[in-house]
C-alpha cells in the first residue's frame, strides 16, 4: 500500500490515469484506495457516474461491510442512470454520439470546476459506454475528444476500465485508452491482492515499476 502511495504521489497535476483491470478484479477496493488517498491529502473527489456505476460500487462496497457514509462527500457528474449517488451537481442523458455526450458534459464539468478548482477525477463506466455504442467511428471519435482534458492542471483523474468487457466492443478502444493516456497502470488480482504493473508514466522515475496492494491495508 505504501508503495502504491508513494507512486500516486509523484503523479503530476494534468495526468490522466488509465487503470485496466480484468473482470474478477475488485474495482469498489481500488475506488476506495483512490478516495482514502484523496481525503487524506485533502483533494476533493469528483466521480464521472456512467449508467449508475457509482450506486454499483457504493453497493458493492456495503455488502463487504464498508462504511459508505463518506460517499456524501463526492460531488458527481452522471451520463444517464436514475439512481443518484453523493452530491450530484449535473446529469445529461446517454447519447449514441461521443461528440454530442461530450460537449454536453463539459457544460457540468465547468460549473464543477468553479466549485473544486483542484480534484482527483474518477470515471467509472466509460468501459460500458463503448460496449452500448455500434458504430466505431463514434468510439475513435470519443476517445479523441477525452484526449483534449490530458494536461488539464486542475485535476489528476483516473478513468477506472474493465479490459475484458473492451474485447466485445465494435473495436477495441483499448489501444487508442493506452494512447490517449499519461499513465497506464496494469492489475492482476490475486486473491485479496492485486499486482500493479506500472505500463506507462509522465513521470518516468515510475516507469515499469512494479508493486503490490492488499485489501487488509485499504482498510485499516
Amino acid at each position: 500500500m505504501e508503495e502504491f502511495l508513494s507512486a500516486v504521489k509523484k503523479l503530476k497535476w494534468g495526468d490522466t490515469v488509465l487503470v485496466q483491470y480484468p473482470s474478477h478484479f475488485l474495482s469498489e477496493y481500488l475506488f476506495l484506495t483512490i478516495y482514502k488517498y484523496a481525503e487524506g491529502a485533502g483533494i476533493p473527489v469528483w466521480v464521472d457516474d456512467v449508467l449508475d456505476s457509482l450506486y454499483s460500487i457504493k453497493k458493492r462496497l456495503e455488502l463487504g461491510g464498508i462504511d459508505t457514509s463518506f460517499f456524501e462527500r463526492i460531488y458527481v457528474g452522471k451520463i444517464g442512470g436514475r439512481r443518484n449517488v453523493g452530491n450530484v451537481l449535473g446529469q445529461i442523458p446517454f447519447a449514441h454520439e461521443g461528440r454530442i455526450l461530450v460537449e454536453n458534459y463539459k457544460k457540468i464539468l465547468e460549473q464543477s470546476t468553479k466549485k473544486l478548482p483542484k480534484r482527483i477525477d474518477i470515471s467509472l463506466g466509460m468501459d460500458e459506454l463503448f460496449l452500448l455504442w455500434n458504430n466505431q467511428t463514434e468510439i475513435i471519435g470519443f476517445i479523441k475528444e477525452l484526449s483534449t482534458f490530458v494536461g488539464e492542471k486542475n485535476r489528476t483523474a483516473y478513468y477506472l476500465i474493465n479490459k475484458d468487457a473492451l474485447y466485445h466492443a465494435v473495436v477495441n478502444p483499448l489501444p487508442l485508452m493506452h494512447q490517449m493516456a499519461s499513465v497506464v497502470l496494469d492489475l492482476k488480482p490475486m486473491g485479496t491482492k492485486a499486482e500493479v504493473n506500472i505500463l506507462k508514466a509522465s513521470n518516468l522515475e515510475l516507469l515499469g515499476r512494479k508493486f503490490e496492494i492488499k485489501i487488509e491495508d485499504i482498510l485499516r
